[in-house]
């Protein structure tokens, strides 16, 4: 099924999934906005596969383009058009065409970058380095960034005429720590995931385990999520960062609780934990 990779229960991932169905309707530039680590690109190719395009879904981390060779970094060049140019080589534009180009980390394009970006965006038209000819391109652009880019175009980092060209149409994602409901859900993916690509069962999640996991704040996200599932895979036990994050928020129940007069709900939000978390842990520590 097209959702089966975007795992979570909650509100957030919910609204996600209807506006990937929305995205996918139309051939719009879209960007996608949140931290590091939260799953950016799955949306993106979750967007393509959504849509009608039949072409294929190509990344272009805009981070890897070296200074000097950003036009042939998109467009891509003939045989013999500079040194090392041993064959003919399609840019992400054209091996995109009727298909959906992902460039990720697009506030981190530089200047040149940007410029070479917003040409073929403004004309929709590829000519390889060393070749006389343009190639047309039917190309529907998805980006991805971390930052602001509004911002980032008031404060004269980012051209203004290319965020208009990557359209109006954004999909947030919220970090982890903010959609805590998603990760049981999450961690019984990763779980899986590993017993198929290890051929071995995982130790078991126990109720510590997934307190320390509901609790830890995961600056992460969603990726550093993972790499905790493959340590507990591996050694039985989290890493040490989220045992201690577990730990921080436990010895603070006590005080939270009499502040808030007793009510679940007040205290774990103050916490930064969900109510089932707290209430498990209370009804451990027979203090419910």
């Amino acid at each position: 099924m097209l959702y089966s990779r975007l795992v979570g229960s909650s509100k957030s991932i919910q609204k996600i999934r209807e506006e990937v169905d929305a995205v996918g309707r139309v051939p719009w530039p879209v960007r996608i906005e949140g931290p590091t680590g939260v799953g950016k690109g799955l949306v993106a190719r979750l967007i393509h596969e959504a849509s009608a395009r039949k072409g294929a879904f190509i990344v272009a981390p805009v981070t890897m383009v070296a200074a000097g060779l950003e036009v042939g970094a998109l467009t891509g060049h003939v045989k013999g058009a500079f040194t090392g140019a041993s064959q003919d080589q399609a840019g992400p534009f054209e091996a995109a065409h009727r298909g959906t180009l992902f460039l990720d980390e697009i506030g981190s394009a530089t200047s040149a970058v940007q410029a070479a970006l917003l040409h073929l965006l403004e004309d929709k038209e590829v000519r390889r380095v060393g070749e006389s000819r343009s190639r047309q391109v039917d190309v529907r652009v998805v980006t991805a960034t971390n930052c602001d880019l509004n911002r980032e175009v008031l404060e004269g980092r980012f051209r203004g005429d290319l965020l208009q060209r990557l359209g109006s149409l954004t999909i947030s994602i919220p970090p982890l720590c903010k959609r805590t409901a998603d990760i049981p859900d999450l961690v019984e993916h990763f779980v899986e995931s590993k017993q198929n690509e290890c051929g071995f069962e995982c130790a078991t999640v126990d109720d510590a385990a997934m307190d320390a996991m509901m609790a830890y704040p995961w600056p992460g996200n969603v990726r550093e999520l993972e790499r905790a599932v493959e340590h507990l895979f591996t050694f039985g036990r989290l890493p040490d960062r989220v045992s201690r994050g577990a730990s921080h928020w436990t010895e603070r129940v006590p005080g939270v609780m009499e502040r808030n007069g007793g009510n679940k709900s007040a205290s774990s939000r103050e916490l930064g934990v969900s109510r089932k978390t707290l209430h498990r842990f209370l009804k451990k520590t027979s203090v419910a």
